[in-house]
């Protein structure tokens, strides 16, 4: 028998259908993360919960293609004027695979760079007096 947790993301994930090939948004499928622990009855799955939102997964895709050298995942990037993740699925296979577009990389790249100078403006740093070697430079 299913726990609870499990239980409702099978049947929200039944209610869509990989068969057209589509795409979906994450808001189609994600749930708040408050949701999702308040079915979970087990520390494992309240684990899961946490380890799977966005932040999380970001951080290990990226850690994949830059540690690793791999290459992107599985499904199409379909969408490629937005930045907004979403699942893609396929004919066939009843899996969903999350996509992270490139525009998203480039809009999370974009805002730390104008963060990291705002932030060096607001302080009066100098970015060449954070590095050791300057002699390279």
């Amino acid at each position: 028998m299913q726990r609870p947790l499990g239980q409702y993301v099978t049947e929200k994930l039944s209610s869509f259908s990989t068969e057209d090939g589509g795409a979906l948004p994450v808001s189609r499928i994600d749930e708040p993360v408050s949701d999702l622990l308040a079915l979970a009855s087990v520390e494992e799955e309240k684990k899961a919960v946490r380890d799977y939102q966005h932040h999380a997964l970001l951080y290990r895709y990226r850690n994949s293609l830059v540690h690793e050298l791999r290459e992107p995942g599985e499904a199409m990037e379909v969408f490629t004027s937005s930045s907004d993740p979403y699942y893609h699925g396929y004919i066939g296979d009843p899996k969903w695979y999350l996509v992270y577009p490139s525009l998203l990389f480039e809009s999370l790249l974009q805002r730390a760079i104008a963060s990291f100078q705002t932030y060096l403006r607001s302080e009066s740093i100098d970015p060449y007096s954070l590095v050791e070697d300057k002699a390279r430079w």
